[in-house]
């Protein structure tokens, strides 16, 4: 009867262990879905965003092509072709002829686009809204710099000009006037912050150099000969 019971002992503590194994077991295969699940719907919030992103840069190209069709439509070759590129960047509609014209002159410059087209732009809005109220007014230049940025693609100049209107509209719209010194630094700071690579960017920095002599060096020389 002893070894009855030893053996039917054992017998329990086998049972016992097969149940603990087959319990692990379990537990590790419901953690493993579980966590198939997690990637899976992280996937799925992955593969959404990137339709998204598709969709809007399939928006913003089906816009850039109305606009470069229209006009092809309404202004003459080599025209059009200009206006193409100081608009939306695209020097695809350029002769060979053309070219060499814009390189031997030396103003390729103008058909890059840069923070001066931004702020050419940015001033003939101004213009147009000058007499809207303060509030609508810098809604319009803000949604449109923020519009033709993203439109274009970001660049190291596009950056640093958006950045300068953005400063421009904050303080016209609390009527403060600009300190020239102070929007340099402000800007500079904001841009490395952002995009600490921009400190090796030679755009970035004849950006801010050609910046830095409209805004400071442009009124001390100004200020001195006259």
């Amino acid at each position: 009867s002893i070894n009855m019971d030893k053996a039917g002992q054992t017998i329990d503590v086998r049972q016992k262990a097969r149940k603990m194994i087959q319990e692990r077991r379990n537990s590790k295969s419901g953690k493993n879905s579980e966590d198939d699940g997690s990637n899976k719907d992280s996937g799925d919030r992955s593969d959404k965003e990137d339709n998204e992103n598709n969709k809007d840069i399939a928006f913003l190209s089906s816009i850039k092509k109305i606009i470069k069709q229209n006009m092809l439509n309404r202004l003459d070759g080599e025209i059009s072709s200009l206006g193409i590129a100081y608009l939306l960047g695209d020097k695809t509609e350029f002769s060979g002829f053309l070219k060499e014209q814009i390189k031997d002159i030396g103003v390729t410059h103008l058909v890059v686009i840069s923070g001066m087209h931004l702020a050419i732009l940015t001033e003939i809005l101004f213009a147009f809204v000058k007499r809207f109220p303060r509030l609508l007014k810098t809604y319009i230049v803000g949604f449109f710099v923020v519009e033709y940025v993203a439109f274009i693609g970001i660049s190291a100049s596009l950056f640093r000009a958006g950045l300068v209107i953005f400063c421009r509209l904050f303080l016209d719209y609390f009527g403060r006037k600009a300190n020239g010194w102070r929007v340099v630094l402000f800007v500079g700071a904001i841009s490395l912050i952002i995009c600490p690579e921009y400190i090796t960017d030679i755009a970035w920095q004849l950006s801010m150099l050609a910046y830095i002599g409209i805004i400071v060096v442009y009124p001390l020389i100004d200020g001195f000969l006259f």
